[in-house]
């Protein structure tokens, strides 16, 4: 699974986390730890095969992290990780196109085939 992959999340152990989970062989992995570095990378030292994105971060929360990401990138598949389960984000990350949300805490075979599915390498 060659790819380019920005992560992004305020929390380092997560992002270290996330990094160990998807490192290999032709994998690059770029950080950002808060939505305005996120965005600057997006728009920047693009592109990204998919971008790993934490849902509530230091500049802009909530959906609205999706929603800066999604004016800068539409196309680039975003997966979104959360904590949050009320209100139940799924619905309206699903409807901003090209975006899966996952709910912490998750395994790393689930984010690894949720990058996956979400690339178009697994159904």
């Amino acid at each position: 699974m060659a790819a380019r992959i920005l992560v992004a999340d305020d929390d380092e152990d997560t992002r270290d986390l996330v990094a160990m989970a998807l490192r290999g062989p032709g994998i690059e992995i770029v950080f950002a730890v808060d939505a305005p570095e996120l965005l600057a990378q997006a728009a920047d030292a693009g592109p990204f095969d998919v971008i790993v994105t934490d849902i509530n971060m230091p500049g802009v929360a909530g959906l609205g992290v999706l929603g800066a990401l999604r004016a800068v990138d539409a196309t680039t598949p975003v997966l979104v990780v959360t904590a949050l389960t009320h209100p139940d984000p799924t619905e309206p990350v699903a409807r901003m196109g090209n975006s899966f949300l996952l709910h912490k805490p998750f395994g790393i075979e689930q984010l690894r085939n949720a990058i996956k599915r979400l690339r178009g390498l697994a159904p």
